[in-house]
């Protein structure tokens, strides 16, 4: 009989089981809180890399793609008309316009440098909208087939639309609007992707106790 306290157990080996037990429950906590991710220290998310679309809503993509396709079958259409009568009417009208708004001294916009503006300006949206749903590609490859791609157009017209010729200027007009179309969006995605990362970040940071 034990007087004042409670009896104390002693082990085979004398220590007593009571500290052996102590001493198993200390590596185990020790080993837990060693091995074991808290929710604060939780393993860092993989890098996620943007391409373009990734982070759209369904219709925002669904959105993107058809703007794509119609101004594609757009474009396609005014390229392979077999006159050039809708494009001459449009110069005319935008060189009319220039003039009776007195916006530019007649001599300096004449028909065929109205003709190049309205040729680079047509190209510029479809480089542009195809550069926020594949932003890895870069402007000069962008340019390289935009420039490719005007040649095949201007090769077509010429050998297959008797009411069409092959001009060079065309060539440089439509490679220069591809050019800016694919510069601009470009810009406009890396900014978007780095709104995103940002954005990103700050939720994770608030996330954390």
């Amino acid at each position: 009989m034990c007087l004042g306290g409670d009896p104390e157990v002693v082990g085979a080996d004398g220590d007593s089981i009571a500290a052996q037990v102590g001493a198993d429950l200390t590596v185990v906590s020790t080993d837990t809180g060693a091995n074991w991710p808290r929710a604060s220290e939780s393993a860092p998310r993989p890098r996620v890399v943007d391409n373009g679309a990734m982070h759209l809503t369904g219709r925002q993509r669904a959105a993107l793609l058809a703007a794509l396709a119609g101004y594609s079958a757009f474009l396609g259409w005014v390229l392979l008309w077999p006159s050039a009568a809708p494009a001459t009417t449009v110069v005319r009208f935008v060189q009319g316009l220039a003039f009776r708004t007195h916006l530019v001294d007649p001599s300096l916009l004449p028909e065929a440098r109205v003709e190049f503006i309205l040729n680079v300006i047509m190209v510029v949206p479809l480089p542009l909208l195809a550069a926020w749903w594949w932003p890895a590609w870069s402007w000069q490859r962008w340019t390289a087939y935009g420039f490719l791609g005007s040649v095949s157009f201007e090769l077509l017209q010429g050998l297959l639309l008797p009411g069409r010729t092959t001009q060079f200027v065309d060539v440089v007009a439509n490679t220069s609007g591809v050019f800016l179309g694919a510069w601009g969006g470009g810009r406009l995605a890396r900014a978007r992707q780095h709104r995103t990362e940002e954005a990103s970040d700050g939720s994770r940071g608030r996330a954390r106790p």
